[in-house]
């Protein structure tokens, strides 16, 4: 067992839709440059837990049985490159009500238990590619609808060729 746990929630994709990321945008992954996020490891992070000792995992899991929030939709309509951390994302159009309400529950579970959290602004969003090799203009993508269902817990497990992402736990969206 690792001692050390590096930890996010996330919305999970289902099969179908993971098929559908990676179909109809392997073009634009390919013009980017990039190095291609593995098909298995897409998901829209909700909060990133970090490295945490083995021992904090029931603590965690609990923050995470201890919300509940309502089902939502994300729509996504383009890709787009992020300068600073060299990164092709399909940003969500808007964020939803619910999912910021999700989010905000997750940060107030996790800080009760003492698990300490960067505060960044959060945009939701799926990494395509890392590692751009330059800066890649905005393009329009035929529009598609997520709707998500549930929330899960993931471990980011490092292998050779690069992070694994394990599910831990999942949880409905009511």
């Amino acid at each position: 067992m690792r001692s050390v746990r590096r930890l996010f929630f996330a919305l999970w994709p289902s099969p179908a839709l993971r098929r559908k990321l990676t179909d109809e945008n392997a073009a634009l992954v390919l013009s980017s440059g990039g190095k291609p996020t593995p098909s298995a490891n897409l998901h829209v992070t909700l909060v990133f837990v970090g490295e945490q000792p083995a021992q904090r995992l029931d603590d965690i899991l609990a923050a995470g049985t201890s919300v509940s929030a309502p089902a939502f939709t994300l729509s996504f309509d383009r890709a787009e490159s992020w300068s600073r951390s060299k990164v092709l994302v399909l940003p969500a159009t808007h964020t939803p009500p619910e999912l910021a309400t999700l989010v905000e529950r997750l940060h107030i579970s996790l800080l009760d238990r003492q698990i300490e959290l960067r505060r960044e602004e959060y945009r939701p969003h799926i990494t395509l590619a890392r590692k751009l090799p330059r800066a890649w203009l905005t393009r329009p993508i035929e529009p598609f609808q997520w709707h998500a269902q549930e929330f899960v817990l993931a471990e980011s497990v490092s292998e050779e060729g690069g992070p694994r992402y394990e599910v831990l736990a999942r949880w409905p969206l009511a």
